[in-house]
């Protein structure tokens, strides 16, 4: 028999956890043929960069369903969907996650 235990703990010092859609699909547009993966990656750089990576955090999806139009982001808690995003709206991007929501 196997236990499994779960513990259930809020970070306090997490304002908001962003997920940005990464998949990647054999046929059909994709978040990753759109840039998702780099999108993560330098929104991660730049929290980072600021001192800000423990308040806020960027991390991998998978689909989030909109593969067609653009990368997916989801921002938590305030359940924020944000679609049709490009690697240009960045900037726009990481302010929108900054903001005190």
């Amino acid at each position: 028999m196997i236990w499994w235990s779960m513990k259930r703990e809020k970070d306090s010092r997490l304002k908001h956890h962003m997920f940005v859609c990464t998949n990647q699909k054999p046929n059909g547009p994709c978040c990753y043929s759109k840039g998702g993966k780099e999108l993560r990656d330098s929104l991660k750089t730049s929290l980072r960069d600021r001192g800000l990576w423990g308040e806020y955090k960027v991390s991998a999806s998978g689909c989030l369903g909109g593969c067609e139009s653009g990368i997916t982001c989801v921002i938590y808690p305030q359940g924020i969907w944000l679609k049709e995003v490009t690697l240009d709206g960045k900037e726009l991007l990481l302010n929108t996650l900054l903001e005190d929501m």
